[in-house]
């Protein structure tokens, strides 16, 4: 018998009311507890409350980050998720996820597999999406180091729409409590970084999450990254990395020191966040070559001699240090990635057509679009 009652499902929604309903009539046949989050630029107060009389809808027109914040401070479950309107979740998924957490103290975040969906010619099909997903969510080393190299090294967004415990849940959105709307996806990977350095991920074969490509998504913004990496005085940048310093960041500071601890922040993100990178394919050395030194002038309030003293003695020897001990390389070298996953990746053709929540979603989906167009 599916058990969501230890459960806080938290809907982060702008201007999408009929997906919304869609997804909410979903989960009242649920005992979860659910927060709207509606940044919309009009209350559906009395239409969600009709539904779900025991929702807590709030309308509020701040950033994703700041609602995300407000939410988690009303939390009072063992567990915490993100849903978005129009993606559709496996309540048997997330119940076997939630007896994954019970089962391990020491994961703080657990996942199943995803499929995507979309509509052709009132049909709806689905297709696998994510090829790195249980290479990137299995980051289940006691390495925090280890963790966060292998999530993005194999990047996908694995825990942003995972089963976490409401404590780490909390934990990463504190750092988003006055935070405006981020670049791009860049709240994202703030969010999967963090999870997966405050604990060990999971991703289990049981199918999990329905990726809908029914609308554009209306989370991100569209000012680049490069004006967040590069602008000089970014006192939203220095106080994000503030609160990641401090929140996440200093729980392990028996690993890096202050200053360390924010280079590798920065440089991890810069991984992620480099379009010129991506799009010149410049190779992950020459990364480390153009972006430690950048973050480092751009963000630390030394001066210059000091600053250059400290490329050089401080950075290289830091690096070789933490990139290049014979620990983290023997343990690399050992781990053969591929065994994290497996032919089973993607839900199989028998998958979905045995799947009974899967029928009656994908009937759901199909008679809304019939409605929509009515």
């Amino acid at each position: 018998m599916i058990n969501l009652v230890d459960l806080t499902v938290i809907f982060v929604t702008k201007n999408r009311k009929n997906y919304l309903v869609r997804n909410l009539k979903r989960w009242s046949q649920t005992d979860a507890k659910i927060i709207v989050m509606d940044g919309s630029s009009e209350s559906n107060s009395d239409l969600i409350l009709s539904l779900l009389p025991n929702v807590k809808y709030f309308h509020n027109n701040n950033s994703v980050e700041q609602r995300l914040y407000f939410a988690s401070k009303i939390i009072n479950t063992k567990y915490a998720m993100i849903a978005s309107d129009d993606d559709l979740l496996i309540f048997e998924g997330v119940d076997s996820c939630i007896r994954e957490l019970e089962n391990d103290p020491d994961l703080v975040s657990v996942v199943g597999k995803p499929l995507g969906f979309r509509l052709e010619q009132n049909v709806v099909k689905f297709f696998p999406i994510y090829p790195n997903f249980s290479k990137s969510g299995m980051a289940s080393s006691s390495n925090h180091w280890v963790r966060s190299y292998i999530h993005f090294k194999n990047y996908e967004c694995t825990t942003i729409y995972s089963v976490l415990r409401s404590e780490i849940f909390k934990n990463i959105c504190s750092i988003f409590k006055h935070t405006p709307t981020l670049s791009g996806n860049l709240m994202e990977l703030i969010f999967e970084f963090s999870a997966t350095f405050l604990g060990k991920n999971k991703v289990i074969t049981q199918l999990y999450l329905l990726r809908s490509q029914e609308c554009h998504a209306n989370w991100h913004s569209t000012e680049p990254y490069g004006h967040w990496v590069l602008s000089i005085n970014n006192h939203v940048r220095r106080d994000l990395v503030s609160k990641l310093d401090k929140n996440i960041l200093s729980s392990k500071s028996h690993v890096f020191g202050g200053i360390r601890r924010r280079i590798f922040l920065l440089t991890l993100l810069s991984q992620q966040l480099s379009d010129l990178s991506r799009r010149f394919r410049i190779s992950e050395e020459l990364r480390w070559v153009i972006f430690l030194p950048l973050f480092f002038f751009v963000n630390f309030s030394l001066s210059w001699r000091n600053k250059v003293v400290l490329l050089k003695n401080k950075i290289v020897s830091w690096q070789k240090k933490s990139f290049q001990n014979a620990a983290l390389k023997e343990f690399l070298e050992k781990i053969n990635l591929e065994k994290l996953t497996n032919n089973n990746d993607f839900a199989s053709e028998e998958l979905i057509r045995n799947h009974p929540e899967l029928k009656q979603i994908k009937m759901l989906i199909e008679n809304f679009h019939i409605g929509q167009r009515i």
